[in-house]
């Protein structure tokens, strides 16, 4: 499993968010960080990101604020999370609400919080994640070689992939 927006909170860049809706979505999981300061372009967005914004222009267009939780959601992104204190002073309330709705993270970001921080954090903590599914991933290649190159045959495979797995194996 990869990074969850519940493990990214525990980060300390984002010691300072707050999740003000969609606490049933917290286990999604997050490919990638996209930063997007207007949100005109929301289209071009991918299952898995996890998106930070200051919503440039999302007080301006009232269509916006109604879609842009439906259409996040429906894309599968991870989660959204807003810095509030530029051009929005707090979060609208439809935003709030479409979140719950549709168990969409909704993250708020404090002014003071540096997007290149959090950014580099989650991403650091994502690269983590991959090298240690890549090392596991080794280490099952590995055994595995090892009892098929000793011939050792099906039931000693099925022994290791039990092992590997902490599961019952039958082949």
């Amino acid at each position: 499993m990869g990074l969850t927006v519940n493990d990214a909170l525990t980060i300390d860049a984002m010691k300072q968010a707050k999740v003000l809706a969609g606490k049933n979505g917290l286990s999604r999981e997050i490919v990638w960080v996209t930063v997007i300061e207007v949100l005109d372009q929301i289209h071009l967005l991918q299952k898995g990101e996890f998106l930070i914004t200051t919503a440039f222009g999302l007080a301006d267009i009232p269509r916006l604020i109604d879609e842009l939780i439906p259409s996040l959601a429906q894309k599968n992104l991870a989660g959204l999370a807003i810095q509030t204190g530029y051009y929005l002073d707090e979060i609208p309330d439809s935003i709030i609400q479409h979140c719950d709705q549709y168990d969409f993270p909704l993250i708020e970001l404090p002014k003071s919080l540096k997007f290149s921080e959090m950014t580099m954090a989650i991403t650091k903590r994502i690269i983590n994640r991959q090298m240690e599914m890549l090392e596991y991933a080794r280490k099952i290649h590995d055994r595995l070689t090892e009892v098929i190159l000793q011939n050792r045959g099906l039931s000693q495979i099925a022994v290791v992939l039990a092992e590997l797995l902490d599961a019952p194996v039958r082949i």
